[in-house]
């Protein structure tokens, strides 16, 4: 390489100079590549290849004059979207229709894509599909891939019709659509017939919607389970998306330990190990108390799925606020968003004062007498009175950890991450201790569950506050 009248230009060439290497991802006559190298591009694709690795793509054939390109007058993720649900189909795509079963229409999910299955209605125009096929047996029509943002991969019994959608304005985006013939014979026939005619029947719904969304009334739309699980996948890698290009992204530096040890942390909280003696106070019956803690881990676990679930569907940042954002618009996400903060807050500030009770079993801290403990009093309707400078030592070391714990994951999220993994594997080891201590130390006996306090409340309001108590305070 040379440059006239750069000779004397020092560190010339350098590798800044140099042109940029593109990752190369090769599928047989199919070849892909990304402008970023923050991900690779199997990590699009190879769900898709998996599911399809019987497919002998190389026996494909590009065909130019079955190619064409659309434009259309909306923006290219309306598009994508509509693409994304097959609930228009009975409604839009008549023809469509008839060769396919709608009743059996499913949609899988995958982390940068989807699958959209059409089985037939009849015995032909189908796949045949070998045994080591996952759909081995099954009818099927057509396989319809979409890769995040803007791919799709139509897979018909003929060939394969791939989508590239480009956008040119915010209300005009470019659909090609790249013909590959495999079984010439079957071409136009079944779920892959008159593409032509389904194309125009799409733009013309997209170009509708495209005129209803700018209208002032509009908001936004509502979600439909299971039609619209595609839907929320894309919204929320596209919203990513669009962060990224607008803001720094968030860098992962949580590793696996650290991550489960939040889970673990947050379901075993300090104060397990004094809340059941204030819950057998409160119940009066080793059986009732067993039957609350039964109670709250099986609530506990519904919640922890529905969380998984949703966090799989929705894979922002923003935990709870972006999870109440997506399910009840902005109308309900100020209090909802705002009472989980709030409960939150209650939650730190209880482990904080449990830690600094353990703490005072072991130091002495400081305190002031109680006359002076009972010279400063706060009246609250409906909660009673509050006594500020009661168990002022206890209260000052349970501030100062939390000034301390918040000081060390604003400097360094890495250091926080090895502090939670050092405390939860305490609490599994104190946990372990007293299992094994109980279980092996011979005393155990089978009367201790049939002892029944006299003072026993079974009204629903005791075992409704106990079990508050269980899930508000970690």
């Amino acid at each position: 390489m040379s440059m006239p009248e750069f000779k004397e230009v020092q560190h010339f060439p350098s590798p800044s100079d140099d042109l940029k290497k593109l990752t190369l991802f090769k599928w047989e006559r199919l070849l892909f590549t990304l402008l970023k190298d923050d991900l690779d591009a199997s990590v699009f694709l190879n769900d898709m290849l998996e599911r399809l690795h019987w497919l002998p793509l190389e026996e494909f054939i590009f065909r130019p004059e079955l190619s064409k390109d659309y434009y259309v007058k909306a923006h290219w993720a309306l598009y994508c979207e509509n693409y994304l649900e097959g609930f228009h189909i009975p409604f839009v795509h008549a023809g469509l229709n008839t060769v396919i079963d709608y009743s059996e229409y499913k949609t899988e999910l995958f982390g940068y894509s989807s699958l959209q299955l059409g089985i037939a209605k009849g015995e032909e125009d189908c796949f045949d599909l070998p045994p080591s096929s996952k759909d081995h047996g099954n009818k099927k029509a057509a396989y319809y891939f979409w890769v995040f943002p803007n791919m799709m991969f139509n897979f018909y019994p003929w060939g394969l019709s791939v989508n590239l959608v480009q956008p040119i304005a915010i209300d005009k985006t470019k659909v090609s659509f790249f013909t590959y013939i495999w079984k010439k014979e079957k071409h136009n026939r079944g779920a892959g017939s008159d593409l032509d005619k389904v194309e125009m029947e799409d733009e013309e719904i997209v170009q509708s919607v495209q005129k209803g969304i700018r209208s002032r009334f509009y908001q936004h739309g509502r979600y439909l389970l299971p039609v619209s699980k595609a839907h929320i996948i894309f919204t929320g890698l596209f919203q990513n998306l669009c962060n990224n290009m607008s803001a720094p992204q968030l860098q992962r530096k949580l590793g696996l330990w650290a991550c489960v040890s939040m889970v673990i942390g947050s379901v075993i909280g300090s104060s397990i190990f004094m809340k059941p003696a204030t819950m057998a106070a409160q119940l009066g019956s080793p059986l009732l108390l067993l039957v609350v803690w039964v109670v709250a881990g099986i609530i506990s676990i519904f919640g922890g799925m529905i969380n998984a679930e949703i966090g799989a569907m929705i894979p922002e940042t923003g935990g709870q606020y972006t999870y109440f954002r997506y399910m009840y618009g902005n109308s309900l996400l100020i209090f909802l968003a705002g009472l989980h903060s709030l409960l939150s807050i209650a939650a730190i500030a209880s482990i904080a004062f449990i830690f600094a009770q353990y703490t005072s079993f072991f130091i002495n801290l400081p305190s002031f007498s109680e006359s002076i403990e009972r010279s400063f009093i706060l009246t609250i309707p409906f909660i009673g009175k509050l006594f500020f400078l009661q168990n002022f030592g206890i209260k000052v070391v349970a501030i100062l950890l939390i000034v301390v714990i918040t000081f060390i994951n604003y400097i360094s999220l890495k250091a926080g991450s090895a502090i939670q993994v050092f405390f939860t594997a305490l609490k599994i080891a104190a946990l372990a201790f007293l299992i094994f201590s109980i279980f092996f130390s011979g005393k155990g006996s089978f009367n201790n569950f049939s002892i029944v306090s006299s003072d026993i409340d079974f009204s629903s309001i005791s075992v409704l506050l106990v079990l508050l108590r269980l899930h508000l305070v970690p």
